[in-house]
């Protein structure tokens, strides 16, 4: 669908209804990543880990593998418990000690509901 995938280097957003596969390709976007090498990050707001890798195993993209072994970091953090800069400087954190290559941030609504403003968002 994608033709090879997404373009390095790029920022992409994801929107559609619920079952629409938005998560199914998420999951393979960070599937190809651990696959090539890069180490990738799932940081999510809403879905918690455990969920994610049953999602994710009962289609056979084995994340439960990929979580193991360290190729793809599963980070989850409750909206309701830190503000938007103490959010992003932990996904900071979390990229540069982790040497991560590729990031999946799921749930856009949930910065919103941070009590960001719009224009920070960007």
């Amino acid at each position: 669908m994608l033709q090879g995938g997404v373009l390095p280097g790029t920022t992409n957003l994801i929107v559609g209804p619920a079952g629409s596969g938005k998560t199914l390709l998420r999951l393979h976007f960070l599937r190809a990543g651990a696959q090539a090498g890069a180490a990738s990050l799932y940081f999510g707001l809403y879905e918690l880990p455990p969920d994610l890798i049953a999602k994710a195993d009962k289609v056979c993209l084995e994340l439960s593998r990929w979580a193991a072994s360290g190729q793809i970091v599963l980070h989850w953090q409750p909206v309701i418990e830190n503000s938007l800069d103490i959010l992003v400087a932990q996904l900071l954190h979390t990229i540069k000690q982790q040497g991560i290559q590729r990031v999946f941030i799921d749930g856009l609504q949930g910065l919103y509901t941070m009590g960001a403003s719009p224009e920070r968002l960007n």
